[in-house]
C-alpha cells in the first residue's frame, strides 16, 4: 500500500486544524492575487490531501525519463551509505512517478498535466507554446513563461544525456489499476 512506501504520503488531511493550518500556510506565502505554483517534490505523495483541501487545484508534473535520473544520481547514492545491496535508483524513479500519476488519474482528474523534462531544452518560443496548450486543458490562462532557469548548463551531466521519456509506455496500466479498483469499490458498495 502507497502509505508504506514513504512517511510523506497523505490522501486527506488529519483533521480541520491540519486544513486550516495548510490553507493558511498557502495564503501566508502569496504576495499577490495571483495564483501560487507550488513546486514541491513532496507533493507527489500528498495529491489526494491537496484535492481536498484546495478541491480546484490544478497539478503540473514534470517527469525525467529514468536513464537521465539514474545517470545523474548515481553519483550521489554510491556516496551515502546504504544497507542495501545496490542503490536501486530505478525503483525510486518509478514508486515517485507511478504513486503521483496514480493519485492524479484517481484524484485530480481532468485536473493535471504531465510534461516531458526532455521537452523543456527546446527553443524558447516553442517550449512556451507547448507549455501553453497543455495548461490550457486544465483550464489555466496562457501566460510566457521565463525560462531562463531551465539550462542543460545546469544540470549535473551537461547537456549529456537528456533523454526523451515516452511515460505511457512505463504508466499505461495506471488506467486498468484504477479502473478495476472502481469496479471492486462499487460492487462492495451495492
Amino acid at each position: 500500500h502507497p502509505k508504506h512506501i514513504s512517511q510523506f504520503y497523505r490522501d486527506r488531511p488529519k483533521n480541520v486544524k491540519e486544513t486550516l493550518l495548510l490553507a493558511n500556510a498557502l495564503k501566508f506565502y502569496c504576495r499577490s492575487d495571483r495564483t501560487p505554483l507550488v513546486n514541491s517534490h513532496f507533493n507527489m505523495f500528498r495529491i489526494g490531501l491537496i484535492t481536498k483541501i484546495f478541491p480546484n487545484s490544478k497539478f503540473i508534473l514534470i517527469i525525467r525519463d529514468y536513464k537521465d535520473h539514474m545517470r545523474s544520481c548515481i553519483h550521489k547514492w554510491s556516496k551515502q551509505s546504504f544497507n542495501i545491496e545496490y542503490p536501486k535508483i530505478g525503483l525510486h524513479w518509478f514508486t515517485l512517478n507511478s504513486c503521483c500519476i496514480y493519485d492524479l488519474k484517481k484524484y485530480a482528474e481532468g485536473n493535471f498535466i504531465i510534461v516531458d523534462y526532455f521537452s523543456l531544452f527546446n527553443d524558447q518560443k516553442k517550449v512556451n507554446h507547448t507549455l501553453n496548450v497543455k495548461l490550457e486543458k486544465i483550464g489555466l490562462e496562457k501566460f510566457h513563461f521565463n525560462l531562463d532557469i531551465v539550462s542543460a548548463k545546469h544540470r549535473y551531466l551537461g547537456k549529456k544525456h537528456i533523454t526523451n521519456l515516452k511515460y505511457e509506455d512505463f504508466f499505461q496500466c495506471i488506467d486498468s489499476l484504477l479502473s478495476f479498483e472502481k469496479d471492486l469499490t462499487d460492487v462492495g458498495s451495492s
